[in-house]
């Protein structure tokens, strides 16, 4: 970098080389010798030279403060097209990053997405198919509700006839009960016959006589038990058959 010179103010007009002649003393002063003449013109030569070489300086001067402007701007421009290189560079590797990531997170849920799509398809084909055997089963339903009904109708005249055996089965249901109540009655008895006996035959002489009436009363119960039973279930199927009848 060449060593600045002080500015000179800018002039608004450029360099003219001019080629004219000296001016002709010969005719305006006769009496000068010519050589005078010649060192005239080579004075006015030399002086119109040198302020063409000052106005050359000049313009150099102006180029060079020019160049140096220039020079810093250009490397003004150049760190700045480094730095916003860097940025961008760092830019481009943080989108990059983030490019990633986003990828892998959309990657991700469309894998859900399709996941619960197949989910959605499975549950929609369940769904169907309980519907299929739902409306089937109401077809079914409907269908023997529509026999019943029909059976129903076609039954009416025997109605008549079972409301008479459902009255003779509740009568006999009465009896049955009545009966069950007296066998549990004799029950009770016989227990508190046995308590009773059970008290008066402590000693050991008479044990063999208690001991064998233990065993008759045991008997005794496990037929009246029996019996019970018996009565109870043929309550309980008559009660079911009546209640089937019934509906």
């Amino acid at each position: 970098m060449e060593q600045r010179q002080n500015p000179r103010p800018a002039r608004g007009r450029r360099v003219r080389f001019v080629d004219t002649a000296p001016h002709d003393y010969s005719r305006s002063r006769p009496d000068v010798h010519p050589l005078q003449r010649d060192l005239d013109s080579a004075h006015w030569r030399a002086e119109r030279l040198q302020g063409t070489v000052d106005e050359l300086a000049r313009q150099r001067s102006d180029l060079l403060i020019n160049r140096t402007k220039l020079c810093k701007t250009l490397h003004n421009y150049k760190w700045q097209i480094n730095r916003l290189e860097g940025l961008l560079e760092l830019r481009e590797k943080e989108f990059k990053t983030e490019f990633k990531k986003s990828y892998e997170t959309i990657s991700s849920f469309e894998a859900q997405v399709s996941s619960l799509q197949k989910q959605l398809q499975s549950k929609n084909k369940e769904i169907d198919q309980i519907q299929l055997l739902r409306k089937q089963e109401n077809d079914l339903m409907t269908a023997k509700l529509e026999s019943e009904k029909q059976k129903v109708q076609e039954s009416a005249v025997l109605q008549n006839d079972l409301q008479q055996k459902l009255k003779m089965m509740e009568q006999q249901l009465l009896q049955k009960d009545k009966e069950i109540l007296d066998l549990q009655s004799n029950n009770h008895d016989l227990s508190h016959k046995l308590t009773e006996v059970s008290a008066e035959f402590q000693s050991d002489s008479v044990q063999t006589k208690y001991n064998a009436l233990q065993e008759k009363f045991t008997e005794e119960m496990a037929l009246n038990n029996r019996a019970v039973r018996h009565q109870r279930t043929v309550v309980e199927e008559r009660r079911k058959w009546r209640s089937f009848s019934c509906k």
